[in-house]
Parts: C-alpha cells; sequence; structure tokens
C-alpha cells in the first residue's frame, strides 16, 4: 500500500489537519523565490524553478519521504544543470534555445533519478561509485562545499551589479580570468541603480533573518524574509519604472499556467550521463548527513523516494534537486503531523505562484542576485575549517585545500575528481602506515599512556 493511501486511511482531522496545514504554510513561504532565483540560475524560465517545489513535494507525500527531510532546490545542482552554452543551432531563436535547454534539464534531472532509486539495489547503478561516498571526509565535503559556494557566488556577481555575466570564459583559471573582466565591467559600467537594489534588499533580508533566528524559539511562523523582497522589490520596478529609466535588468517575460507534463528526450543522453553522476555524487555530499540520518532509521527507502521526486520532476521540465537541510529544520521545527505536509505545501506554491505570476515579470534580477549570495553565507564561511583542520591533522587540512582549491583554479566536477582522489591516496597511506604505540600502567590507576612519551609509566 502506498503511504498516501495508509496515511489518508488512519487521518485524524481533528488532530492532523491544522498542524499539517500549518506547516505546509510556514514550509511553503521559504521555498518560492529561491526556485524562483535557482531557475534563473540554471538558465531556465524562472518558474520551472518554483514548479520544481510543487512536482518534489507531491513526490514526497506519495512516496513517504520522512517529515523532517524536505527535498528542494539547491545552489550547485541549479549551477551545474546550466545550459547556457548548451544550443544545436548558432540561428535558433530564444524560444528555441529555451526549449532545448529546458529538454536538457528535464533528461538530466531523469537520469540523476535512475541513479538515486537504485542506490541500495545497483550502488549507484551499474558503474558501482556507492563505495566513494566512504571517501568523502568532512574535510572534503567542508572543502568542496566552499568551493562550489565561491562559484555559485561568483555567478551572481555580475547581475548584482547590473554588468556583463561572462559566461563564455571556459577552460583552466576560468575564475580568476573571470574576476579580471568582471572587476573591468563593474568600474566601467556598473549601474548604480541595480546595486542599490540589490544592497538593499540583502541587508534587508540579513536583519530579518537574525530577527527571525531570536524569535524562532517563541513564534512558529516566521517573516517570509524572501518572498517579502521578491514582492516589494517587483513593485518598486514595476512603479518606478526601473528597466525602462535606469536600464535595471528584470526578469521580463515568465509562462503562464502550469507546464504540460512531458516525458524527457534522450537525443543527448550520452553527454548527460556524466553530468547526472556528477550531480548524484555532489547531492550526496551536500546532504551526507540527512541520507544516512533518514537512511538508517527508515532503512534507506528515503533514497529511492529521494530518486522518484526527481523523475516526477523531470516529467514537469524541472532541473534536479537535492534535500535541503534548513527546510528540513524548519518542517521538523513546524508542527507538522503527517506526509501530508507535502500535498498542502505544493497546493499554497501552486497558488501564490499562479496568483501572483504577473508580478514577477518586472522583478530585478539583482534581487534573484542577493537571494543566492546570501543563501551561500553558511558555505562561504566554511572557508574557517580550514584553520580548524590545519591545526589537528595537515593531510586533512591538504585535503580541504587541495579539493577547494581546485574547484576555484579549474572547475567543479575537477575539483570533486581531485578531492576524491587525494583522500583515497591518503587514507591508503594511513593504511598501509598506521600509527601504533605501546601503552604502561599509570601507577595503581586504569589509566595507560604511550611509554616512549611517558617514561615514567609502567611497561
Amino acid at each position: 500500500m502506498m503511504p498516501i493511501i495508509r496515511c489518508i486511511k488512519n487521518y485524524k482531522i481533528r488532530q492532523y489537519l491544522v498542524p499539517d496545514i500549518s506547516s505546509g504554510v510556514t514550509v511553503a513561504i521559504m521555498p518560492i523565490p529561491q526556485g524562483i532565483a535557482y531557475g534563473v540560475l540554471a538558465g531556465l524560465s524562472p518558474t520551472y524553478g518554483a514548479f520544481a517545489i510543487i512536482s518534489l513535494m507531491i513526490a514526497k507525500a506519495l512516496d513517504g519521504i520522512p517529515l523532517d527531510w524536505v527535498i528542494a532546490n539547491s545552489n550547485y545542482n541549479a549551477s551545474d544543470s546550466n545550459f547556457s552554452n548548451m544550443s544545436s543551432s548558432v540561428n535558433a531563436t530564444a524560444d528555441e534555445i529555451l526549449a532545448q535547454k529546458t529538454d536538457l534539464a528535464t533528461t538530466l534531472a531523469f537520469f540523476v533519478e535512475l541513479i538515486q532509486a537504485n542506490y541500495e539495489k545497483f550502488h549507484l547503478w551499474v558503474i558501482r561509485v556507492g563505495f566513494i561516498t566512504s571517501y568523502m571526509s568532512e574535510p572534503f565535503i567542508s572543502g568542496f562545499n566552499t568551493g562550489a559556494a565561491i562559484q555559485v557566488f561568483s555567478n551572481q556577481v555580475p547581475p548584482f551589479f547590473g554588468v556583463d555575466s561572462a559566461r563564455d570564459i571556459q577552460g583552466a583559471f576560468k575564475l580568476p580570468r573571470f574576476y579580471v573582466r568582471v572587476i573591468g565591467s563593474i568600474f566601467r559600467e556598473i549601474n548604480w541603480v541595480t546595486t542599490a537594489v540589490g544592497a538593499a534588499s540583502m541587508v534587508f533580508m540579513y536583519v530579518v533573518k537574525r530577527l527571525n533566528e531570536r524569535c524562532k524559539a517563541k513564534v512558529r511562523i516566521l517573516i517570509p524574509t524572501e518572498l517579502i523582497v521578491v514582492i516589494i522589490g517587483a513593485l518598486v520596478s514595476y512603479h518606478l519604472k526601473l528597466n525602462e529609466k535606469d536600464n535595471v535588468a528584470i526578469l521580463g517575460t515568465m509562462e503562464c499556467g502550469l507546464p504540460k507534463p512531458k516525458f524527457p528526450g534522450f537525443n543527448q543522453s550520452s553527454s548527460l550521463f556524466r553530468s547526472s553522476i556528477l550531480i548524484d555524487i555532489v547531492s550526496l555530499s551536500l546532504s551526507i548527513t540527512v541520507a544516512k540520518m533518514f537512511g538508517q532509521k527508515h532503512g534507506y527507502r528515503e533514497l529511492f523516494a529521494y530518486g522518484i521526486s526527481n523523475m516526477i520532476a523531470s516529467c514537469f521540465h524541472c532541473f534536479p534537486n537535492a534535500t535541503s537541510l534548513s527546510r528540513s529544520t524548519v518542517q521538523d521545527s513546524s508542527g507538522g503531523k503527517t506526509i501530508l505536509v507535502g500535498g498542502f505545501t505544493s497546493i499554497i506554491v501552486l497558488i501564490v505562484i499562479l496568483a501572483l505570476e504577473p508580478l514577477f515579470k518586472p522583478l530585478p534580477n539583482t534581487v534573484l542576485a542577493a537571494i543566492i549570495i546570501l543563501n551561500l553565507k553558511g558555505l562561504l564561511f566554511q572557508v574557517k575549517d580550514f584553520k580548524y583542520y590545519y591545526r589537528i591533522d595537515r593531510l586533512e587540512a591538504a585535503v580541504w585545500i587541495i579539493t577547494c582549491g581546485t574547484i576555484v583554479l579549474f572547475d567543479v566536477d575537477i575539483g570533486l575528481y581531485v578531492g576524491i582522489g587525494i583522500s583515497f591516496l591518503i587514507n591508503t597511506i594511513r593504511t598501509q602506515n598506521p600509527s601504533f604505540a605501546i601503552l604502561g600502567r599509570v601507577g595503581d590507576t586504569e589509566f595507560y599512556k604511550n611509554i616512549k612519551r611517558f617514561p615514567t609509566v609502567k611497561g
């Protein structure tokens, strides 16, 4: 019996309905602006990021993913799913290129589902890369997250200041060359109105989020910071005509209504399969703690359900998604009682998207950039971890700096391969040359210490 049917059959309306709706509202107001921002980050229509929330939450409810495990758009998955440079025809129109990007994104999401849904049975399908997670040490994950966050942050600098995006820069030392061009563009052609709007949005969100953190113990429903910023930004842009008068870049035309379900195509499946493996490994590294915790608790059904959710999303023009620890925490503390919270969240998100869709069109891109940058704060601050690892173990610090540095200087996929390779090499060296010590008893106590470091102990 499907979990959703079992839940409805045993549902106690008086006890569960109000808490589930309240939890659904709390969870729904968080991801809408982020979904739109990540849709833009992936090079797709902004609405597809929001539709991803709906399809994923429905899948969550249908497949019985635990209440406190929320699947969501992630900065890196959106960034790695970017298809801005993938168009099959030089003379294609903008609509045709967007359609090509959407087809690629949905196919990629489908492949990600295949690997994730078969994780338990096939150990990440045919290639058996499940063992790779054993080498995802804390320094590797921290260094990887920091490097990926720097990459995503860098992509948001041009729209934040209203300058050229410099997306055509590829190859080795891409990021340093990117910043040389972008900094030059900022000095020559910075849009001060765009920058002011982005800065004001970021300051407002930062202040209100700090207030939310202080009040979350007393207030169950927190202030929807990002949604407020999106609405205010769109209204100000519309009434002051920022796009026409000050050349502020805006979202512009958005697709109206729900997308028609469409099974993914497989025209470029061979080129996308490599990316799907990369995103699967990255998704696990970003949420490995959550996946392990709920896998042990529920017999690893969550990885299967996680994959199924991406398959459903792929039929609605969505890009691959990952778990969100922040939203999982919010849902865990919001008082939801059953898996129907996902259904209520989907309904609320759908109503908001359809009702406010015209309002999003004049939204400045710098507001979305501010949302993404602020949500990267926690990952960017992980740069402090290097000092900690350097103090306790220089080999672990080497894993951190090599992984992060390779991502910054080259690219995320190269950093992933190099980081896992270095972790494997260090583990092999430690296995072949294990440290050992002869212990001696300290007097008549039950304590033992190294006789080389403490010659007075009894051998």
